[in-house]
């Protein structure tokens, strides 16, 4: 067998192998394929070099890049979305405000699906619209995925005019709003689309554990303020119907 024939199939095992374990790092892929550290290495370098892995947050592994996962996401995403309605249409009748699912789309999000409050006054959906991710509770939550330098990195000619007075100006304030995101596990968006308008996002995951998409919650800001159930604010009450739901999304996904 050639050396670039074996080169090639090095590396089709590490891509395979990403599909069902969400990173790698050096190491792991020198014992998977039984090679020198170094050959491991030349391996994952040039994979990273064209877009099929990129490092992950920890900067010591390696997950699957943009080059790998369209495709495989888009299957994904549909096969989510019919999974989702009951869940979503749930959420609807139980905190009476509209939800919604939303992907990342380089600095911006896409909602790709979503069911309508029935209250006179309610957000409507936003299917197929883009919307700036740094001023969304979805985008704040996905871009939490992403290491301070990959958000940056998203901004080359700066940030966008902010939506509302509430918006972020700087990239100081959109990746400290992105840490929080992080460190809570979710996103919170108030005024910055629209004035009056809060919404809460926490992650759909796949079966293998690589998030998926975000399930958020959106309605005026001052419901988003009474109490809840057993004295809790509605905020947290809200928060935790989402988790509930996001879940039994995530339970039902096959891929």
């Amino acid at each position: 067998m050639s050396d670039t024939l074996q080169s090639v199939q090095q590396a089709l095992r590490i891509l395979d192998t990403l599909q069902s374990r969400s990173e790698l790092g050096v190491t792991d892929v020198a014992r998977e394929l039984g090679c020198a550290m170094s050959t491991a290495h030349r391996l994952i370098s040039t994979l990273a070099e064209a877009g099929y892995v990129q490092r992950a947050t920890t900067g010591k592994k390696y997950r699957l890049g943009p080059a790998m996962l369209g495709a495989n996401d888009a299957a994904a995403i549909e096969h989510c979305i019919e999974k989702a309605q009951p869940h979503m249409e749930s959420l609807r009748d139980s905190s009476g405000e509209t939800v919604q699912l939303a992907v990342l789309h380089k600095a911006s999000i896409r909602f790709v699906a979503g069911v309508e409050s029935r209250n006179i006054m309610r957000v409507t959906s936003r299917v197929g619209m883009l919307m700036p991710a740094h001023a969304t509770a979805s985008g704040k939550l996905l871009l939490s995925l992403k290491d301070d330098a990959e958000v940056a990195q998203l901004y080359p000619d700066g940030l966008p005019l902010p939506l509302t007075p509430a918006g972020a100006t700087s990239m100081e304030g959109v990746v400290s709003e992105v840490r929080r995101a992080r460190v809570q596990g979710f996103g919170q968006s108030l005024n910055e689309v629209e004035t009056g308008v809060a919404a809460l996002a926490v992650a759909v995951n796949r079966p293998k554990g690589r998030v998926l998409c975000a399930l958020t919650v959106s309605g005026p800001s001052a419901r988003f303020e009474l109490d809840g159930p057993a004295g809790t604010s509605r905020r947290d009450w809200l928060l935790e119907e989402l988790r509930t739901q996001a879940g039994r999304i995530a339970a039902n996904l096959t891929f």
